[in-house]
């Protein structure tokens, strides 16, 4: 028996033990690699080197063999060769050849330096397969033992001066400057619009902030300006005014000067857009609209009903309660909108323009009150008894990353996980921009989840990220089928498929219905609007074909034919061919995906399956008629 020094300078091992001559030395590594818990599975294609007295070996020999002497000591170097490929899609086919024995920290390194301007930014790997962060010194540790596909998430920790504070605040690289005002401001409760200056440079709020290429040791200031300036445009009188407003001015307030300045009627619905819907909630500061920017003034004309909010000021309102939304006309009094409103027999509701005011006779109309589309009007609940106080559940934010698994896309989200799944779901479609109707399967590694689950019984809580798939297909139930009346069959489509599609599939000839409606046969599912395991009826008699989809936009002269595909129908209409794609794009998506303009950038315009330029006119193209297709971006983030 002699005593021999084992060291693995790769994995930080260094181990004195006793071993006879004739034992080989594979076998003694072999044990060693087991003892810290390495993956043996690829055991055979390991490389090994063995240097002793500064000669190398291989490890097939004993010790004997190698005239190992005790207390010598074997230095072993381990190699395994393997693949790193990159998912993120600002990186596109960029691969990076490692060895499983490598610290994760040199490729980390090699990213920076070759890719990311030399900046000290900090890296986290994400597993594609399974989502989870790659956390230990090397490869191997982490199991990983052949070709791994890699999601980066990159934060900078940025130099930052507010006032006489310094300190750092972390961003993520490709996020818009806009992300890193909010945090700045969230952090320092900043109620005014702020703005941040490099270098005499103002930054923009949707430049991405790893295209200003700022050190991130070098500070960024934060100034607060007084005032800006914007022009309204509003379209339909052709009119533009230019308006000066405080950073503190709420939106709401903004739409109703713009009311009276352009002389809109009361019941048409009225906002502002910028790159985005402005939420009339918040204030100039909150939407972050650079200085002298272009406003779109926007009117959605009623045919005489329209909405308002009531908003319970008094003593017994929830301080998490929603504001209430109501359709009225101009002829609609106080008196009845008392009826909306859930109170007790013994109880009374009185009514404010606001909390200065005083109170309103209640045979007051609309009309009196110069009450507008939007419009508050504020009320109590005046009790006759004691009041009965709610205990409010106490609600946890967290903040965790989403896997989309078919998109190669990791997002961040904050939500209050004492939630269902399926609320998640739907916070998800709004976020993505997605059809409503598209089904959605969560996961956590290889544990499905089910709609109906907690998200903070996931693990208690204690997780950081978890996968979701977007499914192209639903299931529907077609109920009177020939020969089949009383019962319902199932059948899977695809979202682009079209009810004609269906009718093929089944032999059929007719029509379907759901909620008594007849719908269209050459309209997608997801313009149909029919979800996952929803019913529909077939009905022998065919109504009228569906004639095709015309779209009444204004043209000029110099106009073009634009046929507009989504999913499965087109849309056909003319415009004036002096304009850009986006806003083409924009059009498109206005009259049919109908969601918020903030996600218009999840989608691209596509003509004979060439991406086109946002920035390009229509005019570029030379054609009197053109065939274009809206499609939902592969990598979004």
């Amino acid at each position: 028996m002699i005593k021999v020094t084992l060291i693995i300078k790769q994995l930080n091992i260094e181990q004195t033990q006793s071993i006879l001559g004739n034992q080989k030395i594979d076998a003694i590594i072999r044990n060693l690699l087991y003892k810290a818990e390495i993956d043996l599975s690829v055991w055979n294609k390991f490389q090994f080197k063995i240097n002793h007295n500064n000669t190398i070996y291989g490890c097939e020999k004993t010790f004997d063999e190698l005239k190992v002497q005790n207390l010598s000591k074997l230095f072993i170097i381990l190699s395994q060769p393997i693949i790193i490929e990159i998912m993120n899609k600002q990186f596109p086919f960029l691969q990076f050849k490692a060895d499983a024995f490598d610290r994760v920290q040199k490729f980390q390194e090699w990213i920076i330096k070759n890719h990311l301007r030399n900046h000290p930014y900090d890296i986290k790997l994400i597993n594609k397969t399974d989502g989870r962060l790659i956390e230990k010194e090397t490869w191997i540790q982490n199991t990983i033992l052949d070709q791994i596909s890699v999601l980066l998430y990159i934060n900078a920790r940025q130099n930052i001066k507010w006032q006489d504070n310094q300190f750092v605040q972390e961003i993520n690289i490709f996020s818009p400057i806009s992300k890193l005002i909010q945090n700045i401001r969230n952090q320092y409760k900043i109620n005014n619009m702020i703005l941040l200056q490099y270098k005499n440079t103002i930054l923009e709020p949707e430049q991405l902030y790893f295209d200003c290429n700022i050190p991130p040791n070098e500070q960024i200031i934060v100034t607060i300006p007084n005032q800006f300036i914007y022009r309204i445009s509003f379209e339909k009188m052709k009119k533009e005014k230019q308006i000066t407003c405080d950073s503190n001015q709420q939106i709401n307030n903004l739409i109703k000067q713009l009311r009276i300045d352009f002389g809109i009627d009361k019941t048409s619905k009225i906002f502002l857009q910028y790159q985005w819907t402005l939420d009339g909630r918040n204030t100039i500061a909150q939407e972050d609209i650079p200085n002298y920017s272009l406003i779109n003034l926007v009117e959605e004309v009623s045919d005489g009903d329209f909405q308002i909010i009531l908003q319970n000021i008094g003593e017994n309102a929830n301080v998490n309660q929603r504001n209430q939304i109501e359709i009225v006309n101009k002829e609609t009094t106080l008196f009845e909108l008392s009826k909306k409103i859930q109170h007790e027999n013994n109880e009374t509701v009185i009514y404010f323009l606001d909390q200065q005011s005083e109170k309103l006779d209640d045979k007051l109309k609309m009309d009196n009150l110069n009450i507008y589309q939007g419009a508050t009007i504020m009320y109590k609940i005046i009790k006759k008894k004691p009041q009965i106080f709610q205990i409010e559940q106490q609600l946890e934010l967290k903040q965790f990353g989403i896997l989309i698994v078919n998109m190669n896309t990791v997002i961040n989200i904050d939500f209050y996980i004492q939630q269902q799944i399926s609320v998640l779901a739907g916070v998800l479609i709004q976020k993505l921009g997605i059809p409503k109707n598209q089904v959605l399967k969560f996961s956590i590694g290889t544990q499905l989840l089910d709609f109906e689950d907690y998200v903070n019984k996931i693990q208690d809580g204690n997780f950081q990220f978890l996968q979701v798939y977007l499914l192209e297909t639903i299931d529907i139930y077609i109920q009177n089928l020939p020969n089949n009346s009383n019962s319902k069959k199932l059948i899977t489509v695809r979202l682009e498929d079209k009810l004609r599609d269906v009718a093929k599939q089944l032999n059929i000839q007719g029509s379907f219905k759901k909620n008594g409606q007849y719908l269209g046969l050459d309209e997608t599912f997801v313009q149909l609007q029919v979800f996952n395991k929803e019913t529909i009826f077939y009905d022998k008699t065919t109504p009228n074909p569906d004639e095709e989809v015309c779209v009444p936009i204004p043209f000029t002269n110099s106009s073009v034919i634009v046929n507009a595909k989504i999913g499965g129908a087109i849309y056909k209409f003319k415009l004036n061919c002096n304009i850009t794609f986006k806003n083409l794009k924009k059009q498109i998506y206005q009259l049919v995906i109908q969601g918020r303009l903030e996600q218009l950038h999840l989608y691209s315009l596509y003509y004979e399956d060439q991406e086109l330029n946002d920035d390009h006119l229509v005019t570029s193209l030379e054609k009197n008629e053109i065939y274009v297709q809206l499609k939902l971006k592969q990598n979004i983030f």
